[in-house]
Protein backbone atom coordinates (compact mmCIF):
# COMPACT_ATOMS: atom_id res chain seq x y z
CA UNK A 1 0.00 0.00 0.00
CA UNK A 2 1.62 3.13 -1.14
CA UNK A 3 2.48 6.08 1.86
CA UNK A 4 1.31 9.78 1.11
CA UNK A 5 1.71 12.39 3.07
CA UNK A 6 -0.45 15.43 3.03
CA UNK A 7 0.52 19.35 4.72
CA UNK A 8 -1.78 21.65 4.82
CA UNK A 9 -4.13 23.73 7.33
CA UNK A 10 -6.92 23.70 5.53
CA UNK A 11 -9.17 21.03 7.82
CA UNK A 12 -11.66 20.33 5.13
CA UNK A 13 -9.22 19.97 2.31
CA UNK A 14 -7.38 17.29 4.98
CA UNK A 15 -10.54 15.53 5.23
CA UNK A 16 -11.86 15.36 1.82
CA UNK A 17 -8.71 14.35 0.62
CA UNK A 18 -7.84 12.10 2.76
CA UNK A 19 -10.88 10.24 2.68
CA UNK A 20 -10.30 9.83 -1.08
CA UNK A 21 -6.97 8.64 -1.00
CA UNK A 22 -8.27 6.15 1.47
CA UNK A 23 -10.61 5.01 -0.72
CA UNK A 24 -7.98 4.43 -3.61
CA UNK A 25 -5.89 2.39 -1.67
CA UNK A 26 -3.46 4.90 0.10
CA UNK A 27 -1.84 4.91 3.41
CA UNK A 28 -2.14 8.36 4.41
CA UNK A 29 -0.26 10.26 6.86
CA UNK A 30 -1.57 14.25 7.36
CA UNK A 31 -0.04 17.22 9.33
CA UNK A 32 -2.14 20.19 9.83
CA UNK A 33 1.07 22.83 9.70
CA UNK A 34 4.63 23.12 8.20
CA UNK A 35 6.14 21.77 11.99
CA UNK A 36 4.04 19.08 11.88
CA UNK A 37 4.59 18.21 8.40
CA UNK A 38 8.53 18.22 8.72
CA UNK A 39 8.22 16.20 12.34
CA UNK A 40 5.92 13.25 10.02
CA UNK A 41 8.79 13.24 7.40
CA UNK A 42 11.75 12.80 10.49
CA UNK A 43 10.14 9.64 12.41
CA UNK A 44 9.38 8.21 8.95
CA UNK A 45 12.81 8.48 8.16
CA UNK A 46 14.04 7.68 11.62
CA UNK A 47 11.56 4.62 11.20
CA UNK A 48 13.03 3.80 7.60
CA UNK A 49 9.47 3.90 6.83
CA UNK A 50 10.02 6.53 3.52
CA UNK A 51 6.72 8.21 1.64
CA UNK A 52 6.06 7.06 -1.39
CA UNK A 53 4.92 10.63 -2.05
CA UNK A 54 4.27 13.86 -0.60
CA UNK A 55 1.62 16.67 -1.21
CA UNK A 56 1.85 20.04 0.34
CA UNK A 57 0.07 23.40 0.48
CA UNK A 58 2.51 26.25 -0.03
CA UNK A 59 0.88 29.13 2.36
CA UNK A 60 0.69 27.97 6.10
CA UNK A 61 0.28 29.87 9.22
CA UNK A 62 3.59 29.11 10.92
CA UNK A 63 5.63 28.87 7.36
CA UNK A 64 6.51 28.07 3.97
CA UNK A 65 5.48 24.90 2.19
CA UNK A 66 9.33 25.20 1.02
CA UNK A 67 10.74 24.34 3.83
CA UNK A 68 8.41 20.43 3.92
CA UNK A 69 10.07 20.27 0.17
CA UNK A 70 14.04 20.90 2.02
CA UNK A 71 13.00 18.04 4.63
CA UNK A 72 11.50 15.40 1.91
CA UNK A 73 15.46 16.42 -0.54
CA UNK A 74 16.92 16.16 2.57
CA UNK A 75 15.17 13.17 4.47
CA UNK A 76 13.99 11.43 1.08
CA UNK A 77 15.52 12.24 -2.37
CA UNK A 78 13.70 10.28 -4.00
CA UNK A 79 9.81 10.87 -3.01
CA UNK A 80 8.41 12.94 -5.64
CA UNK A 81 6.49 15.91 -4.01
CA UNK A 82 3.44 17.90 -5.38
CA UNK A 83 2.93 21.26 -4.03
CA UNK A 84 -0.29 23.00 -4.01
CA UNK A 85 -1.03 26.55 -3.74
CA UNK A 86 -3.59 29.51 -4.26
CA UNK A 87 -0.91 32.00 -4.99
CA UNK A 88 2.72 31.74 -6.22
CA UNK A 89 4.83 33.98 -7.41
CA UNK A 90 7.37 32.94 -10.05
CA UNK A 91 10.10 33.28 -7.91
CA UNK A 92 8.75 30.65 -5.71
CA UNK A 93 7.40 28.49 -8.23
CA UNK A 94 10.94 28.31 -9.62
CA UNK A 95 12.27 27.45 -6.24
CA UNK A 96 9.65 24.90 -5.69
CA UNK A 97 10.51 23.21 -9.24
CA UNK A 98 14.46 23.56 -7.54
CA UNK A 99 14.18 22.02 -4.63
CA UNK A 100 12.77 18.48 -6.49
CA UNK A 101 8.46 19.32 -6.45
CA UNK A 102 7.33 17.88 -9.79
CA UNK A 103 4.61 20.12 -10.31
CA UNK A 104 2.54 22.64 -8.97
CA UNK A 105 -1.48 22.72 -8.47
CA UNK A 106 -3.62 25.61 -7.97
CA UNK A 107 -6.60 24.84 -5.85
CA UNK A 108 -8.88 24.07 -5.38
CA UNK A 109 -6.89 20.70 -6.67
CA UNK A 110 -9.39 18.11 -7.80
CA UNK A 111 -8.49 14.97 -6.38
CA UNK A 112 -8.72 12.56 -9.23
CA UNK A 113 -6.14 14.79 -10.95
CA UNK A 114 -3.72 14.37 -8.17
CA UNK A 115 -3.99 11.38 -7.81
CA UNK A 116 -3.01 10.48 -11.30
CA UNK A 117 0.23 12.59 -11.30
CA UNK A 118 0.90 10.89 -7.91
CA UNK A 119 0.76 7.38 -9.82
CA UNK A 120 2.55 8.72 -12.48
CA UNK A 121 5.44 10.07 -10.55
CA UNK A 122 5.67 7.37 -8.21
CA UNK A 123 6.30 5.10 -11.47
CA UNK A 124 8.70 7.44 -12.23
CA UNK A 125 10.06 7.64 -8.85
CA UNK A 126 10.48 3.56 -9.29
CA UNK A 127 12.53 4.18 -12.61
CA UNK A 128 14.76 6.36 -11.34
CA UNK A 129 15.65 4.65 -8.21
CA UNK A 130 16.32 1.31 -9.84
CA UNK A 131 18.45 3.50 -12.16
CA UNK A 132 20.07 4.90 -9.25
CA UNK A 133 20.81 1.64 -7.82
CA UNK A 134 22.39 0.64 -10.92
CA UNK A 135 24.26 3.95 -10.91
CA UNK A 136 25.38 2.75 -7.45
CA UNK A 137 26.90 -0.81 -8.77
CA UNK A 138 28.74 1.44 -11.72
CA UNK A 139 30.37 3.12 -9.05
CA UNK A 140 28.73 5.96 -8.44
CA UNK A 141 28.38 5.85 -4.53
CA UNK A 142 26.59 8.90 -2.63
CA UNK A 143 23.37 9.71 -0.73
CA UNK A 144 23.77 13.71 -0.10
CA UNK A 145 21.35 15.62 -2.20
CA UNK A 146 23.25 16.73 -4.46
CA UNK A 147 24.57 13.44 -5.60
CA UNK A 148 21.31 11.91 -5.46
CA UNK A 149 20.37 14.77 -7.93
CA UNK A 150 22.91 13.94 -10.06
CA UNK A 151 22.11 10.49 -10.46
CA UNK A 152 18.70 11.15 -11.16
CA UNK A 153 19.58 13.42 -14.23
CA UNK A 154 22.03 10.64 -15.36
CA UNK A 155 19.53 8.13 -15.35
CA UNK A 156 16.99 10.62 -17.03
CA UNK A 157 19.48 11.88 -19.85
CA UNK A 158 20.77 8.25 -20.60
CA UNK A 159 17.47 7.58 -22.51
CA UNK A 160 18.28 10.22 -24.65
CA UNK A 161 20.50 10.62 -27.88
CA UNK A 162 21.05 14.04 -26.23
CA UNK A 163 24.65 15.39 -26.14
CA UNK A 164 26.19 15.85 -22.39
CA UNK A 165 28.59 18.10 -20.94
CA UNK A 166 29.83 17.00 -17.61
CA UNK A 167 31.46 19.67 -15.50
CA UNK A 168 33.74 19.13 -12.50
CA UNK A 169 36.86 19.64 -10.73
CA UNK A 170 39.58 17.31 -11.30
CA UNK A 171 39.20 13.63 -9.55
CA UNK A 172 35.56 13.58 -9.18
CA UNK A 173 34.57 11.27 -11.45
CA UNK A 174 33.68 12.94 -14.72
CA UNK A 175 34.24 9.87 -16.84
CA UNK A 176 32.67 7.19 -14.43
CA UNK A 177 29.53 9.62 -14.68
CA UNK A 178 29.86 9.24 -18.55
CA UNK A 179 30.08 5.51 -18.54
CA UNK A 180 26.88 5.39 -16.78
CA UNK A 181 25.45 7.17 -19.22
CA UNK A 182 26.38 4.88 -21.74
CA UNK A 183 25.80 1.52 -19.56
CA UNK A 184 22.43 2.85 -18.98
CA UNK A 185 21.39 4.00 -22.55
CA UNK A 186 20.19 2.23 -25.73
CA UNK A 187 23.88 2.55 -27.08
CA UNK A 188 25.12 0.07 -23.82
CA UNK A 189 25.66 -3.16 -26.46
CA UNK A 190 28.03 -0.59 -28.32
CA UNK A 191 31.80 0.87 -27.61
CA UNK A 192 32.79 3.26 -25.13
CA UNK A 193 35.82 5.24 -26.65
CA UNK A 194 37.28 7.84 -24.55
CA UNK A 195 39.95 10.33 -25.63
CA UNK A 196 41.77 12.68 -23.27
CA UNK A 197 42.19 15.70 -25.34
CA UNK A 198 44.74 16.80 -23.36
CA UNK A 199 47.37 13.98 -23.39
CA UNK A 200 47.50 14.16 -27.42
CA UNK A 201 49.83 15.93 -28.64
CA UNK A 202 48.22 18.14 -31.21
CA UNK A 203 49.69 17.30 -34.25
CA UNK A 204 48.82 13.61 -33.77
CA UNK A 205 44.47 14.85 -32.51
CA UNK A 206 42.97 15.07 -35.76
CA UNK A 207 44.24 11.47 -37.03
CA UNK A 208 43.45 10.15 -33.83
CA UNK A 209 40.21 11.48 -33.88
CA UNK A 210 39.59 11.59 -37.08
CA UNK A 211 41.52 8.74 -38.68
CA UNK A 212 44.14 8.52 -41.80
CA UNK A 213 43.68 7.39 -45.27
CA UNK A 214 47.32 5.23 -46.51
CA UNK A 215 50.12 7.87 -46.94
CA UNK A 216 48.70 10.43 -45.59
CA UNK A 217 52.20 11.32 -43.99
CA UNK A 218 55.40 9.85 -43.34
CA UNK A 219 54.71 6.66 -41.64
CA UNK A 220 51.32 6.14 -42.75
CA UNK A 221 51.14 2.88 -43.99
CA UNK A 222 47.62 1.65 -43.71
CA UNK A 223 43.79 3.03 -43.43
CA UNK A 224 43.71 3.63 -40.08
CA UNK A 225 39.95 4.65 -38.33
CA UNK A 226 40.19 7.45 -35.89
CA UNK A 227 38.03 7.84 -32.07
CA UNK A 228 34.90 8.75 -34.57
CA UNK A 229 34.52 5.34 -36.20
CA UNK A 230 35.25 3.20 -33.66
CA UNK A 231 32.92 4.78 -31.44
CA UNK A 232 30.09 3.58 -34.28
CA UNK A 233 26.89 2.43 -32.70
CA UNK A 234 28.08 3.73 -28.76
CA UNK A 235 29.47 6.56 -27.13
CA UNK A 236 32.29 8.84 -27.33
CA UNK A 237 33.67 10.10 -24.52
CA UNK A 238 35.78 13.33 -25.19
CA UNK A 239 37.45 14.27 -21.78
CA UNK A 240 39.62 17.60 -21.13
CA UNK A 241 37.39 19.34 -24.15
CA UNK A 242 38.98 22.64 -22.92
CA UNK A 243 41.86 21.62 -23.99
CA UNK A 244 41.26 21.45 -27.38
CA UNK A 245 43.09 23.54 -30.01
CA UNK A 246 41.11 26.48 -31.55
CA UNK A 247 41.21 24.63 -35.35
CA UNK A 248 40.42 21.56 -33.91
CA UNK A 249 37.46 22.96 -32.44
CA UNK A 250 35.71 24.02 -35.35
CA UNK A 251 36.77 20.67 -37.29
CA UNK A 252 34.88 19.28 -34.25
CA UNK A 253 32.07 21.41 -34.77
CA UNK A 254 31.51 20.47 -38.44
CA UNK A 255 31.54 16.53 -36.82
CA UNK A 256 28.78 17.37 -34.48
CA UNK A 257 26.40 18.95 -37.46
CA UNK A 258 27.26 16.63 -40.28
CA UNK A 259 27.77 13.79 -38.50
CA UNK A 260 30.56 12.76 -40.83
CA UNK A 261 34.40 12.82 -40.75
CA UNK A 262 37.34 13.23 -42.94
CA UNK A 263 40.45 11.31 -42.91
CA UNK A 264 43.54 12.92 -43.16
CA UNK A 265 44.62 12.21 -46.34
CA UNK A 266 41.30 11.31 -47.63
CA UNK A 267 38.74 13.86 -49.82
CA UNK A 268 35.63 11.42 -48.96
CA UNK A 269 33.82 11.96 -45.85
CA UNK A 270 32.24 9.02 -43.94
CA UNK A 271 29.06 8.86 -42.05
CA UNK A 272 29.44 8.06 -38.72
CA UNK A 273 26.78 7.03 -35.26
CA UNK A 274 28.08 8.11 -31.95
CA UNK A 275 26.70 9.72 -29.02
CA UNK A 276 28.83 12.51 -27.59
CA UNK A 277 29.30 12.96 -24.01
CA UNK A 278 32.35 15.70 -23.27
CA UNK A 279 33.88 16.87 -20.06
CA UNK A 280 35.84 19.38 -18.58
CA UNK A 281 37.30 20.79 -15.49
CA UNK A 282 37.32 24.22 -16.64
CA UNK A 283 34.69 27.26 -16.94
CA UNK A 284 33.74 26.80 -20.62
CA UNK A 285 31.71 29.80 -20.50
CA UNK A 286 34.48 32.34 -18.90
CA UNK A 287 36.70 30.96 -21.74
CA UNK A 288 34.64 31.68 -24.71
CA UNK A 289 34.21 35.40 -23.01
CA UNK A 290 37.86 35.19 -23.31
CA UNK A 291 38.18 33.75 -27.11
CA UNK A 292 39.36 30.32 -25.92
CA UNK A 293 37.05 28.63 -26.77
CA UNK A 294 33.96 28.64 -29.74
CA UNK A 295 30.98 30.18 -28.59
CA UNK A 296 29.20 27.86 -31.85
CA UNK A 297 30.87 24.50 -29.91
CA UNK A 298 30.03 25.46 -26.46
CA UNK A 299 26.00 25.74 -27.34
CA UNK A 300 26.78 22.53 -29.60
CA UNK A 301 28.00 20.63 -26.29
CA UNK A 302 26.07 22.50 -23.73
CA UNK A 303 23.04 20.39 -24.80
CA UNK A 304 22.69 18.82 -21.46
CA UNK A 305 25.27 20.43 -18.90
CA UNK A 306 25.75 17.82 -15.51
CA UNK A 307 27.85 19.29 -12.77
CA UNK A 308 29.56 17.09 -10.59
CA UNK A 309 30.08 18.44 -6.99
CA UNK A 310 33.61 18.06 -5.11
CA UNK A 311 33.48 16.19 -2.59
CA UNK A 312 33.80 18.75 0.20
CA UNK A 313 30.24 20.01 -0.52
CA UNK A 314 28.91 16.19 -0.30
CA UNK A 315 28.85 16.17 3.58
CA UNK A 316 28.04 12.81 4.56
CA UNK A 317 29.10 10.96 1.42
CA UNK A 318 33.31 10.94 2.29
CA UNK A 319 32.56 7.94 4.94
CA UNK A 320 30.10 6.01 2.12
CA UNK A 321 32.74 6.40 -0.15
CA UNK A 322 35.74 5.20 1.56
CA UNK A 323 33.94 1.83 3.40
CA UNK A 324 33.50 1.15 -0.46
CA UNK A 325 36.98 1.74 -1.94
CA UNK A 326 38.29 -0.38 1.32
CA UNK A 327 35.82 -2.69 0.66
CA UNK A 328 37.22 -2.93 -2.58
CA UNK A 329 40.73 -3.59 -1.07
CA UNK A 330 39.70 -6.34 1.36
CA UNK A 331 38.72 -8.44 -1.72
CA UNK A 332 42.10 -9.69 -2.02
CA UNK A 333 43.48 -9.48 1.87
CA UNK A 334 42.49 -11.99 4.04
CA UNK A 335 42.89 -9.87 7.31
CA UNK A 336 40.12 -7.84 6.77
CA UNK A 337 40.22 -4.00 7.51
CA UNK A 338 37.52 -1.42 8.77
CA UNK A 339 37.18 2.38 10.06
CA UNK A 340 36.64 3.12 13.77
CA UNK A 341 34.25 6.47 14.25
CA UNK A 342 37.20 8.43 14.81
CA UNK A 343 38.82 7.55 11.67
CA UNK A 344 35.70 8.36 9.31
CA UNK A 345 35.10 11.35 11.31
CA UNK A 346 38.35 12.74 10.58
CA UNK A 347 37.78 11.99 6.82
CA UNK A 348 34.91 13.65 6.82
CA UNK A 349 36.31 17.27 8.27
CA UNK A 350 39.23 16.88 5.60
CA UNK A 351 38.80 19.54 2.62
CA UNK A 352 39.58 16.70 0.13
CA UNK A 353 41.24 19.07 -2.62
CA UNK A 354 41.91 16.36 -4.98
CA UNK A 355 38.44 14.91 -4.50
CA UNK A 356 37.30 11.36 -5.21
CA UNK A 357 40.39 10.17 -6.75
CA UNK A 358 42.27 11.69 -3.90
CA UNK A 359 39.93 9.48 -1.03
CA UNK A 360 40.26 6.42 -3.18
CA UNK A 361 44.24 6.67 -3.45
CA UNK A 362 44.48 7.58 0.25
CA UNK A 363 42.37 3.90 1.19
CA UNK A 364 44.86 2.05 -1.28
CA UNK A 365 47.46 3.35 0.92
CA UNK A 366 46.13 2.60 4.32
CA UNK A 367 45.14 -0.93 2.81
CA UNK A 368 48.52 -1.53 1.68
CA UNK A 369 50.36 -0.24 5.01
CA UNK A 370 48.00 -1.45 7.72
CA UNK A 371 48.27 -5.49 8.61
CA UNK A 372 45.00 -6.13 10.15
CA UNK A 373 42.09 -4.76 12.18
CA UNK A 374 40.39 -1.43 12.93
CA UNK A 375 42.03 2.33 11.09
CA UNK A 376 41.99 4.86 13.39
CA UNK A 377 42.59 8.37 13.18
CA UNK A 378 46.53 7.72 14.58
CA UNK A 379 46.73 5.87 11.15
CA UNK A 380 45.90 8.81 8.92
CA UNK A 381 48.26 11.27 7.64
CA UNK A 382 48.78 14.45 10.00
CA UNK A 383 46.65 16.64 7.28
CA UNK A 384 44.18 14.31 8.15
CA UNK A 385 44.39 14.03 11.83
CA UNK A 386 44.79 17.50 12.79
CA UNK A 387 41.39 20.07 11.97
CA UNK A 388 42.12 22.43 10.11
CA UNK A 389 41.18 25.62 11.76
CA UNK A 390 40.08 29.27 10.20
CA UNK A 391 43.21 31.27 9.02
CA UNK A 392 43.65 34.40 11.46
CA UNK A 393 42.90 37.63 9.53
CA UNK A 394 45.99 39.58 10.17
CA UNK A 395 49.30 38.77 10.48
CA UNK A 396 48.88 38.46 14.27
CA UNK A 397 46.76 36.64 16.32
CA UNK A 398 46.95 38.17 19.26
CA UNK A 399 46.39 42.06 19.47
CA UNK A 400 48.80 44.27 21.29
CA UNK A 401 45.70 45.13 23.89
CA UNK A 402 45.33 41.31 24.67
CA UNK A 403 42.28 38.83 24.53
CA UNK A 404 39.73 37.19 26.24
CA UNK A 405 40.69 33.85 25.14
CA UNK A 406 37.26 32.16 26.40
CA UNK A 407 35.30 34.39 24.51
CA UNK A 408 37.48 34.03 21.44
CA UNK A 409 37.02 30.34 21.77
CA UNK A 410 33.56 30.60 22.56
CA UNK A 411 32.70 32.38 18.91
CA UNK A 412 35.01 30.10 16.73
CA UNK A 413 32.99 27.14 18.30
CA UNK A 414 30.26 28.90 17.76
CA UNK A 415 31.03 29.86 14.58
CA UNK A 416 32.15 26.03 13.50
CA UNK A 417 29.17 24.23 15.08
CA UNK A 418 27.48 26.89 12.95
CA UNK A 419 28.94 25.62 10.21
CA UNK A 420 28.53 21.81 10.93
CA UNK A 421 24.62 22.65 10.88
CA UNK A 422 24.82 24.35 7.77
CA UNK A 423 26.59 22.02 5.66
CA UNK A 424 24.66 18.82 7.30
CA UNK A 425 21.63 20.01 6.60
CA UNK A 426 20.85 20.34 10.20
CA UNK A 427 21.69 16.88 10.63
CA UNK A 428 23.05 16.67 14.03
CA UNK A 429 24.45 13.21 13.85
CA UNK A 430 26.35 14.00 10.39
CA UNK A 431 27.63 17.78 12.21
CA UNK A 432 28.89 16.33 15.02
CA UNK A 433 30.88 13.62 12.92
CA UNK A 434 32.22 16.46 11.02
CA UNK A 435 33.02 18.05 14.78
CA UNK A 436 34.43 15.21 16.22
CA UNK A 437 31.98 14.98 18.61
CA UNK A 438 29.46 12.88 20.00
CA UNK A 439 25.72 13.63 19.17
CA UNK A 440 24.92 13.94 22.70
CA UNK A 441 27.76 16.22 23.48
CA UNK A 442 26.80 18.55 20.53
CA UNK A 443 23.09 18.56 21.72
CA UNK A 444 24.23 20.18 25.09
CA UNK A 445 26.55 22.60 23.41
CA UNK A 446 23.38 24.37 21.74
CA UNK A 447 21.50 23.83 24.91
CA UNK A 448 23.92 25.56 27.21
CA UNK A 449 23.75 28.49 24.45
CA UNK A 450 20.26 29.07 24.47
CA UNK A 451 19.42 27.37 21.66
CA UNK A 452 16.92 24.68 20.42
CA UNK A 453 18.57 21.54 18.86
CA UNK A 454 17.97 21.83 15.45
CA UNK A 455 15.93 18.85 13.06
Amino acid sequence: MPRLLLVDDDLDIIVALERYFVRAGFAMTTAANVAEGIERLEKAAAARLPFDAVITDLNMPDGNGLAVLRAVRRLFPSCPTIVLTGTATVAVSVEAMRLGALTLIEKPAPPRELERQIRLSMGQAKEIASGIDAASSAGLIGSSPQIRGLFETVVRVAQTSSTVLVEGESGTGKELVAQSIHRFSARAAGPFVAVNCAAIPESLLESELFGHAKGAFTGAAQDRRGRFQLAGGGTLFLDEIGELPLAMQGKLLRVLEERTVEPVGSAKSEPVDFRLVAATNRKLEEMVAKGQFRADLFYRLNVVPLSIPPLRERRGDVARLATHFLAQANASRKEKLSFDAEALAALERHAWPGNVRELKNLIERLAVLKDAGAIGAADLPEALRTPRLPAPQSSSALPPSGIDLHAALAELEERLIGEALQISGGNKSHAASMLGLKRTTLIEKLRRRGKPPPA
